[in-house]
């Protein structure tokens, strides 16, 4: 008995979306192996670097100009760069598979290299203003003299919750943490972030589901913008679904995902880039604050700190800094009442070398002609605020 017509239309009809949907899968498949291909071999990559199910955020750039970038591994004879640092007006980076720091200027100028006794892979390093701290994918965090780059003392957080991933990738310093007493954020990958204290007990918990990130290889506490704090992640996927594996996300106090982020990878054409450490603070000869992230083999950028639309910091503001650069006598300009306030001047090495306390002024002469030509680091805080901007010495 031969088949009808219609029962012939109806196989090949069945026929077809079985084809198209093998083609598609092949197509899809192949896209997927080639997209991973393209990731750098000597990058360290998340096990898992999609994005949540269910995050559906706008993705407005209101910050992000690039101050500068440079790539590491020009200078240095080294591969696998993923960590970094500003610590004391320098800029640190890391090898995740080695146990080598490597010093560079402001600019991205290579110093010098050194080896910090008994930690290798070091994944973050983090500045509380005198020590860096350092985590190394392990269960301790270091700190560290930051001119002799001895081993200080060594805490011993709480395990990390919320995912099999337990040991401390990233760590970044929290001033505000512990009612001032100054704390740390720490996490890994996927894992709940945890507020701990300066010796390791345990604060506060942000949990995985809340910020819904599971590629999360550094992260930084940023106190500096408006409507803060905020925690910058540097996250091996993206939340809206795209398919980069370099975004900076913003993340609030709270841990939800505020919507501000950005395609480190889509700033230097790169496919495959894979997200590394981050960190924000102030490098001197900037005048606005910076946020520094590895872009895995890729490049090591330092971004603006400016949020478009929302007011600047009243504190820092009022204050300006007249001449600059200057020969070492400058004068503090306060425009509004600010009063009672410590003058703290800090070298490239963060060493103090000039303090003083002003009552009452609008503008105060400051002599530190004394001073080697340089760049030095002036911060003028009181019980309202703080306000650090940079100062060359000709």
């Amino acid at each position: 008995m031969q088949p009808n017509q219609n029962t012939l239309k109806n196989l090949m009809k069945k026929i077809y979306k079985s084809v198209t949907s093998l083609a598609l899968g092949i197509l899809l498949m192949n896209s997927t192996n080639a997209q991973n291909s393209n990731v750098n071999a000597n990058s360290e990559a998340a096990p898992i670097s999609t994005p949540s199910a269910g995050i559906v955020l706008p993705s407005p750039n209101a910050l992000f100009d690039i101050q500068f970038s440079f790539l590491p591994e020009d200078s240095v004879p080294t591969v696998s760069i993923a960590g970094a640092g500003i610590v004391a007006g320098e800029i640190w980076v890391s090898k995740w598979n080695g146990n080598g720091i490597y010093r560079f200027t402001p600019g991205g100028s290579y110093i010098d290299s050194f080896v910090i006794a008994g930690v290798t892979g070091t994944r973050a390093i983090t500045f509380d203003g005198t020590n860096a701290w350092v985590s190394y994918n392990g269960t301790t965090v270091k700190k560290i003299n930051a001119t002799t780059h001895a081993v200080l003392a060594t805490i011993t957080p709480p395990a990390l919750t919320g995912s099999a991933n337990t040991n401390i990738r990233w760590i970044t310093y929290d001033p505000t943490a512990n009612s001032g007493a100054g704390g740390f954020w720490i996490g890994n990958y996927d894992t709940d972030i945890l507020q701990i204290s300066m010796t390791g007990a345990l604060l506060n918990t942000i949990s995985a589901g809340t910020h819904g990130l599971t590629g999360m290889y550094g992260a930084s506490f940023d106190n500096l913008s408006p409507g803060g704090p905020f925690v910058w992640v540097n996250n091996q996927g993206d939340p809206t679904g795209g398919a980069s594996t370099a975004v900076i996300v913003q993340l609030d106090a709270t841990g939800n995902l505020t919507g501000v982020q950005h395609d480190v990878d889509a700033d230097f054409g790169s496919a495959g880039g894979v997200a590394g450490g981050i960190c924000v603070g102030q490098l001197p000869g900037l005048p606005n604050s910076t946020i520094l992230a590895v872009d895995q083999g890729t490049a090591t950028v330092a971004y603006e700190l400016t949020v478009t639309g929302l007011k600047k910091n009243d504190f820092a503001s009022q204050l300006s800094i007249q001449p600059n650069p200057s020969t070492g006598l400058f004068t503090i300009v306060n425009k509004s009442k600010i009063n009672n306030a410590d003058v703290t001047i800090t070298n490239t090495k963060g060493e103090v070398v000039y303090t003083t306390h002003i009552n009452n002024f609008t503008s105060e002469k400051i002599d530190a002609r004394h001073l080697s030509k340089g760049v030095y680091m002036v911060t003028i805080s009181n019980e309202i605020g703080k306000s650090t901007k940079s100062m060359i010495i000709q």
